[in-house]
């Protein structure tokens, strides 16, 4: 008897060890073997929960007003709270209309609305909303068809966000209000206050029914408010909470020069990126930051797909569903656009630089003279021939030489990029840039109106072979002139363009 229990006894620790093996086995195989079907669900499920349900409901986003809320875009139409400085450290700050369509133009008109210095909320009916920064950070909405103001609430404001037909917001004294919009007899905006706790912190969030609140100034705590009770629902910690974002079911927020992300349900904490992050901004399913070496950069909500947008220096990020706004530190801090549809970046208003400041500088005499005079007649020659190839997909070698012929006939000037010397004789490519006017019609004077396009034309100095033509067009000439005579438009910079062709073709790029 006691033979066979021990046989019994043996032969059950020896099944135990072939069925954990198994276990452990499958166990293993189960944690490292993920194909790509399950990664693309899994990346899909983090996304989903980061989508903002209520986007649509929303007024500015909390991006957009904690970076600036400079901008609004609404029914075709941008309106920008614009700087203007004078002599003695005086500055102006009003507010400007402008159609979207004229982005980047010359000539647009500076359609001042109002004199305004403040952050902008959003819009309800045809009132813009605002926390006015000259009266005392009081909620403020402008009639832009009436051009009149109305104080909605007085107390001072540490932060507002417009969700559907209510303003959320904190005071500087801590109490968290909700303001139910509507209109009045008089046809004026008016808003009804509702209190919903006292002591509370500064809002960073309104999202599913919460309020989100950070204490003040120490930043280690999100409370997370219901808006129906007032009670706090729970309490969030275990790092410090700056540059918050409401996303789904997270929390973004800056540690240092890192971009966290916090599960509101179960508090797990991971990098939203792997690049550090100066700014960051979040509209829909896309996340936008600026790199702290430079660079704008566009990835989905989980830090997966980085894409580089442009090598400009940016802050006050402001995302509008298809366009990124900033102000570019290479341009004096000239607002830029990126049009994320068509791939296109352009300065708001006036001349753009090219992406990443200046990248071209002219070649003084007497290199410029010499070679000049050496390749006149050449010069003749290509600069009446091009190519209807705009896209070449070879790959040559810099340095790259730009010979621009002016439109004027005045005297050709060189140029070679600010970060690669040479001379211009060592040039393996030339990039001409000439002049051609365009017949757009005649004024009713019978005078003629032409557009002036920059032609670049990739060229090898040794075969005279033509690589690549492209254009830049020009502006048109005003549709009403006094005087007679014809009409030129204004020459466009060739600068971008000739970087673009450059980093297309260039076997170094």
């Amino acid at each position: 008897m006691r033979c066979t229990l021990s046989a019994i006894r043996g032969l059950f620790f020896l099944i135990t060890l072939v069925i954990s093996g198994m276990l452990i086995g499958c166990t293993h195989t189960d944690r490292i073997v993920i194909d790509g079907q399950t990664a693309l669900r899994m990346e899909h499920a983090i996304n989903d929960q980061l989508i903002d349900e209520e986007f649509q409901l929303r007024g500015n986003t909390a991006s957009n007003i904690r970076n600036g809320g400079y901008i609004l875009q609404r029914d075709g139409m941008l309106y920008i709270i614009q700087e203007m400085s004078f002599p003695g450290e005086n500055t102006l700050y009003y507010l400007q209309e402008l159609p979207v369509a004229q982005i980047g133009s010359l000539t647009a008109r500076n359609e001042l609305i109002a004199e305004i210095d403040g952050t902008l909320i959003g819009f309800f009916d045809r009132f813009l909303l605002y926390v006015d920064h000259t009266n005392n950070q009081t909620l403020t909405a402008l009639d832009v068809e009436q051009y009149a103001t109305h104080t909605l609430f007085s107390e001072p404001l540490s932060k507002a966000l417009l969700l559907d037909r209510t303003i959320y917001l904190t005071t500087e004294t801590e109490k968290l209000y909700a303001l139910d919009l509507g209109i009045d007899i008089a046809d004026a905006p008016e808003a009804v206050p509702h209190l919903i706790t006292e002591r509370t912190g500064k809002l960073v969030g309104v999202a599913d029914g919460y309020a989100y609140i950070t204490d003040v100034p120490d930043q280690a705590t999100i409370m997370q408010i219901d808006l129906q009770t007032g009670m706090i629902a729970q309490q969030i910690t275990g790092n410090t909470y700056r540059a918050v974002q409401i996303a789904g079911s997270w929390i973004y927020f800056m540690d240092e020069d890192r971009l966290m992300r916090q599960s509101i349900s179960h508090g797990t904490t991971v990098e939203a990126t792997v690049r550090t992050v100066s700014e960051y901004t979040i509209c829909e399913q896309y996340l936008v930051f600026t790199s702290v070496s430079g660079g704008i950069y566009l990835s989905q909500l989980d830090g997966s797909k980085i894409t580089k947008l442009s090598d400009d220096i940016a802050s006050g990020l402001q995302f509008f569903g298809d366009r990124i706004f900033y102000r570019n530190a290479y341009d004096n801090q000239a607002v830029y656009t990126i049009d994320l549809q068509e791939g296109i970046r352009s300065s708001l208003l006036g001349a753009m630089l090219t992406d990443g400041g200046v990248q071209f500088e002219p070649i003084n005499h007497p290199e410029t003279d010499t070679f000049i005079d050496e390749h006149a007649e050449t010069l003749q020659e290509l600069v009446k021939q091009k190519t209807a190839r705009e896209l070449y997909t070879k790959t040559l070698s810099g340095p790259f030489l730009i010979i621009e012929i002016p439109f004027d006939g005045s005297e050709i000037s060189l140029f070679r990029k600010t970060d690669d010397y040479f001379t211009p004789e060592e040039a393996e490519t030339w990039i001409l840039v000439r002049y051609e006017p365009v017949l757009l019609g005649k004024y009713t004077d019978g005078s003629l109106a032409y557009r002036v396009d920059a032609i670049l034309t990739a060229v090898d100095p040794e075969t005279h072979e033509i690589f690549i033509t492209c254009s830049v067009p020009g502006r048109p000439p005003s549709e009403i002139k006094h005087g007679g005579g014809d009409r030129y438009g204004l020459i466009m910079s060739w600068h971008q363009r000739a970087l673009d062709i450059i980093q297309q073709i260039c076997a170094d790029s």
